[in-house]
């Protein structure tokens, strides 16, 4: 129930959820992204998330932007499971 596809994509609705969580919420994304509203990125850092910046990234972190957006989601990932123990 927490996983938004691209299909139900909804920027009022990520944002209502995301004011809603319980729990610690991780973005990530593109600093050269054209498909999001400009100002999101703003609205986002006003919330209970943490967003991460990946530079000249696109929406679709194409061409060796994927390898920062792998990085990112590992250190991530790293963090959460050091959090947890």
């Amino acid at each position: 129930n927490s996983y938004l596809s691209y299909a139900d994509f909804d920027l009022y609705k990520i944002r209502e959820l995301l004011q809603q969580s319980r729990v610690p919420t991780e973005i990530i994304l593109g600093s050269d992204d054209t498909i999001l509203p400009q100002n999101w990125l703003s609205q986002l850092k006003t919330m209970k998330a943490h967003v991460t910046v990946i530079p000249n990234a696109n929406h679709f972190f194409e061409g060796t932007s994927e390898f920062d957006l792998a990085e990112e989601i590992e250190a991530m990932l790293k963090n959460l499971s050091a959090h947890s123990s």
